[in-house]
């Protein structure tokens, strides 16, 4: 996911910084902390280089709103770690907003 979410945020925040604030939506520091809690040395972990270049901001957009969603299903992953006997996994990434995903998750629909 790192690899992957790194580029992305990047391009997004390229392409969409004129028109909107990302700095409280951006996840990729997340991934960094939950990668470290697990040992991981994230400079070794290689970036996506053929990642779909964004031409315009709507595209930017498109993705973002993508990527935003994606964070309702990080609820349900939560949800399935909470229940099981795994509470050292750490999930920033996932519970990216905590408890207000839906809150979030409404204002960028509506925005």
């Amino acid at each position: 996911m790192y690899g992957f979410v790194l580029p992305f945020e990047a391009q997004l925040v390229t392409l969409t910084s004129e028109m909107f604030d990302l700095s409280g939506r951006l996840k990729s520091n997340l991934l960094v902390a939950d990668l470290e809690d697990l040992g991981v040395n994230t400079a070794v972990i290689p970036l996506c280089q053929n990642l779909q270049k964004f031409e315009d901001q709507s595209q930017a957009l498109g993705g973002w709103y993508v990527m935003e969603g994606a964070t309702m299903g990080g609820q349900i992953v939560v949800s399935k770690l909470d229940n099981s006997h795994t509470h050292n996994t750490p999930i920033r990434f996932y519970n990216s907003y905590g408890k207000k995903t839906v809150e979030k998750w409404r204002v960028l629909r509506f925005s």
